[in-house]
């Protein structure tokens, strides 16, 4: 995973506030080792807009 995939993440993640409250995205990444064998990586970025408010007791 390089920086550049991290902010390309995070500006639609920016971009999807235009139409919604909230929104969700993700990515998968596969890594062959020099074993052989494969290493995955996944990660999801949230977030939400809005003001907190607490439960009524």
């Amino acid at each position: 995973m390089n920086k550049k995939d991290i902010l390309k993440d995070m500006k639609q993640l920016i971009n999807d506030f235009a139409n919604q409250d909230h929104t969700t995205v993700g990515r998968t990444e596969e890594k062959k080792t020099e074993s052989g064998t494969s290493l995955k990586t996944e990660y999801v970025l949230r977030g939400k807009v809005g003001i907190i408010q607490k439960k009524p007791e």
